[in-house]
């Protein structure tokens, strides 16, 4: 910040002579020369070269047209390489060199789009599909694929928190916990060549950069361009790359299209078509998708005299910068501290909204949060697991998608009950993405947020519930019926015991009085039972005060009839 000049001082402003912004100048000019001959318009390495036109052989003509569509497999969200927007449009850089192959070979090429990975290594086994967009060379798929000339070369990072050391490698991390994303190349490699490693298997590069940084991983091993597109896009701001792997052989751990091992004209042909892409094309494609900022270019020996020549009017202007520097240390170190105090302040606010996000994506309930159109703008990850919905399905979709009954008179009025009650329980069934209800109970309330309305839902699945309360009806239905024949079988000694002791009294003999006996031991028996009868009814009591059943008795035969309390709706 200016600090006021003192009393009886007049401030003057200094500005630089002419022959200082002249250096300076001719000093940009040298710099923008520079830079212009060590970043190319070449884009990244690869390893193409010896462009020719495409030229079919006939079996390789007679092939497209055996097979007039062929489909490519993608990995959903593996930018820049590959990626399905929302709008199902199929990106990246493989996708733009597959529509160049397409253009100069006349293959029609379909995308299968599938729900993960995992299924797309599945297909191009059975022979589903034909092409996987975006693979490393290895050995370790030799099974079952083939590969393209490789069309990019990215390092192998080994990425952790910034708090630990540079230069590992992977053997350092043996009995450590490294994220690595199931059936990727990478993952396979941890495997096979480093299994005292603890392998965390993630679904996606953003869920492994997401454990590492909120501490449930080590380390997170796959490719450097997908890693850093990740880092920016979500503002990861605690990793960095602290070492990397360099396999054994170089031709490996290049990216290529994999071809399925029982089509080798495809295989021929998706080569003559990537070779036939003009230099300039391919640059722009790669610009496109890549920063400048991930590729590395060999020094120019030129570049020797140009840095020479560079000091040299460098040194012509350096007493002149210094002063003018000194006039403005004072500014620099002021808004140098104001932005480090703004970056700790980011920093500690963006770490706790990865924390909360992190346990709320985890919690066992499922949320939702609408706007007032009634769409879903946010959920967590236990509702897409409990759903089966992706994350693109479910965004911006309808509540009226959930539940057939939810139109929008049934939904105005759970939102006027929201409204003036703040917080309301109800339970209903939604229904999942394979068509099957799912019984939850769900509390709906609701908030503002900068001048906008916001409903939460937070649902628990219950259908062990469901499942326990069927069960206590059928118990208690068991209860009943025990109840009713017990009651019955006290009726039906009672009377042969009646006209026994009628009998017994009409034709007295010296046996009478041993009857009589036993009559008398049957008859204490019986109230002995209605003993246990009185017995039962404390516990009726104690399932009406505690758990809400009320059973209503009869000591009359087959009488007996119970009733269960109805769930009652709780409103708060």
């Amino acid at each position: 910040m200016n600090q006021p000049e003192p009393a009886g001082n007049t401030a003057k402003c200094s500005y630089p002579s002419p022959i200082l912004l002249l250096g300076m100048v001719i000093t940009g000019f040298i710099i923008a020369a520079i830079v212009m001959l060590v970043i190319p318009s070449s884009g990244p390495m690869d390893a193409i070269t010896g462009y020719s036109p495409v030229n079919l052989t006939p079996d390789e003509k007679q092939w497209i047209a055996d097979h007039p569509e062929i489909f490519v497999c993608p990995d959903l969200n593996y930018p820049p390489f590959e990626q399905i927007t929302k709008s199902d449009d199929y990106l990246g850089i493989s996708a733009d060199l597959l529509r160049e192959v397409g253009k100069n070979t006349g293959l029609r090429i379909k995308v299968s789009h599938e729900k993960d990975w995992d299924t797309c290594i599945a297909k191009i086994k059975n022979g589903s599909v034909d092409i996987l967009g975006a693979v490393y060379i290895s050995s370790l798929r030799d099974d079952y694929l083939v590969y393209s000339e490789p069309y990019y070369r990215s390092l192998l990072p080994i990425i952790t928190r910034s708090d630990t050391p540079t230069d590992m490698t992977l053997e350092q991390l043996r009995g450590k916990r490294v994220a690595s994303v199931g059936e990727y190349t990478t993952n396979l490699l941890l495997r096979e060549q480093f299994p005292d490693i603890n392998i965390v298997t993630v679904p996606d590069v953003r869920s492994g950069l997401m454990a590492v940084s909120l501490g449930t991983a080590d380390a997170y091993f796959g490719d450097l361009a997908s890693a850093t597109y990740y880092v920016e896009s979500e503002g990861i701001t605690n990793l960095h790359v602290s070492g990397s792997y360099t396999p054994k052989n170089t031709t490996e751990f290049q990216y290529a299209f994999g071809i399925r091992k029982n089509a080798p004209e495809l295989l021929s042909i998706v080569n003559k078509g990537l070779k036939a892409i003009p230099p300039e094309k391919r640059d722009e494609i790669f610009r496109r998708w890549i920063s400048p900022a991930l590729t590395k270019h060999p020094i120019d020996p030129v570049l020797i005299l140009l840095t020479i020549g560079t000091v040299i009017a460098l040194l012509l202007v350096t007493g002149g910068v210094i002063i003018w520097n000194r006039s403005l240390t004072r500014i620099v170190s002021a808004k140098t501290c104001d932005l480090e105090r703004e970056l700790a302040d980011h920093k500690k606010t963006a770490d706790t909204l990865l924390i909360t996000r992190f346990t709320v994506d985890h919690s066992q309930a499922m949320f939702l949060w609408i706007d007032n159109n009634k769409d879903i703008r946010d959920f967590n990850e236990t509702f897409c697991q409990a759903t089966g919905y992706s994350q693109d399905e479910i965004t911006n979709m309808h509540l009226s998608v959930l539940n057939s009954r939810l139109n929008d008179d049934t939904i105005n009025g759970l939102i006027t009950r929201v409204r003036k009650d703040g917080r309301i329980r109800i339970k209903s069934n939604i229904k999942t993405k394979s068509g099957s209800d799912l019984p939850v109970e769900i509390v709906l309330w609701y908030f503002t947020f900068e001048g906008n309305e916001w409903f939460c839902a937070e649902m628990q699945n219950i259908t062990e519930r469901i499942r326990f309360e069927l069960e206590r009806e059928t118990v208690i239905t068991q209860i009943q019926r025990n109840l009713a024949e017990l009651s019955a079988l006290n009726d039906g000694i009672r009377n042969p015991l009646t006209v026994i002791l009628g009998t017994n009294e009409i034709y007295s003999t010296d046996g009478t009085p041993v009857i009589e006996e036993q009559v008398r031991r049957i008859d204490a028996m019986i109230n002995q039972l209605d003993l246990r009868w009185n017995e039962s009814e404390k516990i009726f009591r104690y399932l009406k005060n505690h758990y809400g059943v009320t059973v209503k008795q009869s000591k009359e035969s087959d009488t007996n009839t119970m009733e269960v309390s109805e769930f009652t709706e709780n409103t708060t």
